[in-house]
């Protein structure tokens, strides 16, 4: 466990490299549960961790899993993300109507492919629907986090840091708007599109369970309620994982054309005695191939998998160094550092991945292997299937503590909700916190916005942070503003209000300044 936190489990902030504050190990072992026992995610969708019999069946899992993980780290644990970033420019501006689709897709006209045409799986396309992300990049002016809803959009100005929607602005596709627009990426694996979270409700969520078929999730709509992988209080930190390993069940090991599951057949069948996975490039390459990405994602993919191997043990460990920021709190000092881990070390502490019930497992992934990732006893999984908590803070083994996040080492960096009339309101005021991240936590005409960053921990839902005064507030008039006082524009100017509104100096006027 240490190891897989330390090495795989990082992310980029601006103050540097930290532990994860999104993806966490008790968020993959309770998603590889549920995606390996129990109620399951429906038919051959099971996420393979061994086939129980062949000789090399603990290097297959655990090769499956190092794939699965690197891939992750390339679209979402290395930015510590959960919604898809804003990342796609038009002339110098990033069109909010990118929640539409970026890279040449359209999200909402994702339809399902690949032998599933006409299945009906894809969700319906709602263009009232309105919804808002909760994380975005950390870059300073980085645009806000997607949100969809009926109303044309314009771009996000990162100089200024503002939102401009009059005009409205067209993205590479020529949306100007954001109705039904909610299909962004979300998770380890960014699922998107209307095909993708269709088949997470037909095979988890509430689809699932309407038609009497069994339901991980019997109560979450993933064709009304998308953003639930990112905002669900309790089940977040599983969801995240979860919806990516039924994506990675369901896509990349069923995929028609490459037959995944031979190649890693082979591919271990090849290096298992000799140890050369490293060597070997051939299962990466052709996996990169499948995969696809930008020549950066293609290096950074295959550069986490060899990481992989030396963290569950499958080649002898080089590394070394110790990671930036790394916190001595995660290391077992009983094990040593990953450079003195042994093999065996490795296995029990990561791969064993805290004994799995393989109670329930299917054939083709049954694993009867004490020493393999998903074999416990019949007591760790409840009948409910729901996991038992070791501690409050799901550390899974007594003598390693759970990491620490950037927010709780420097104060730096405070990822929370915070209510306003705008994100841009919310970021700035930092002053009443929903941390639910439900609309009815906050005040009438505000908002639940996600990931605003404040140099403190909120106190009782307020602020406690010496952050810049505000003096400037909107309003139809001075006397407007002056006895609202509740829509700022700290930049000072008109295009930060409401229509029909202007930004006035009240220095000296509104509470608090």
């Amino acid at each position: 466990r240490s190891r897989f936190e330390k090495f795989l489990l990082k992310s980029e902030y601006p103050t540097g490299a930290w532990p994860s504050y999104l993806y966490t190990w008790r968020g993959f072992l309770q998603a590889l549960r549920k995606m390996t026992t129990g109620v399951g995610p429906g038919e051959k969708n099971w996420f393979f961790i061994g086939d129980g019999e062949s000789p090399n069946s603990l290097q297959l899992g655990l090769i499956n899993l190092a794939s699965f993980v690197a891939h992750g780290v390339t679209q979402a644990i290395k930015y510590d993300s959960c919604d898809e970033n804003n990342y796609e420019m038009v002339d110098f501006r990033y069109p909010i109507s990118n929640a539409c689709g970026q890279n040449g897709r359209s999200y909402q006209d994702d339809m399902c492919t690949g032998g599933d045409e006409g299945e009906g799986y894809e969700c319906e396309v709602d263009s009232s629907m309105e919804m808002y992300g909760v994380t975005h990049a950390r870059w300073i002016g980085a645009p806000p986090p997607l949100y969809c809803g009926d109303k044309s959009t314009g771009y996000w100005d990162h100089f200024k840091g503002l939102e401009i929607n009059d005009p409205p602005f067209a993205n590479l596709a020529g949306r100007a708007d954001v109705r039904g627009c909610c299909w962004w990426g979300r998770g380890v694996m960014q699922v998107r599109g209307v095909c993708a979270y269709g088949k997470l409700n037909y095979y988890l969520g509430k689809r699932a369970a309407e038609s009497r078929r069994p339901s991980i999730y019997p109560d979450i709509d993933f064709c009304r309620n998308p953003s639930a992988i990112c905002t669900d209080p309790e089940r977040g930190p599983e969801l995240r994982w979860l919806t990516g390993m039924f994506y990675w069940a369901h896509t990349i090991q069923r995929n028609r054309y490459n037959d995944y599951l031979t190649i890693l057949q082979q591919y271990v069948d090849t290096n298992v005695v000799s140890g050369n996975f490293k060597e070997d490039t051939s299962f990466m390459d052709t996996l990169n191939e499948i995969l696809g990405g930008s020549p950066d994602d293609i290096s950074n993919r295959t550069s986490t998998f060899e990481i992989a191997l030396e963290v569950f043990g499958l080649v002898d460990p080089e590394i070394t160094a110790e990671p930036e920021n790394d916190l001595n709190a995660n290391v077992d000092p009983n094990k040593g550092t990953a450079s003195s881990a042994s093999k065996a070390d490795v296995n029990e502490d990561v791969i064993a991945a805290d004994n799995l019930n393989a109670t329930n497992i299917p054939p083709s992934v049954n694993v009867t292997d004490g020493t393999e990732i998903g074999n416990i006893n019949n007591n760790t999984i409840p009948e409910n299937n729901q996991v038992e908590e070791a501690d409050p803070l799901g550390s899974l083994e007594g003598n390693v503590t759970t990491p620490e996040t950037p927010v709780a080492l420097s104060a730096q960096v405070f990822s929370t909700n915070y209510c306003g009339v705008s994100w841009g309101d919310a970021s700035t005021t930092c002053s009443i916190s929903c941390a639910g991240g439900f609309d009815s936590e906050c005040p009438p005409g505000q908002k639940c916005f996600g990931d605003i960053s404040c140099s403190e921990i909120p106190v009782g839902g307020v602020a406690t942070t010496s952050i810049e005064k505000i003096s400037n507030y909107c309003g139809a008039d001075w006397a407007d503003a002056s006895c609202k006082c509740s829509v700022t524009c700290p930049g000072g100017v008109d295009i930060e209000c409401p229509p029909g509104h202007s930004c006035f100096d009240m220095s000296g006027t509104c509470p608090g300044y």
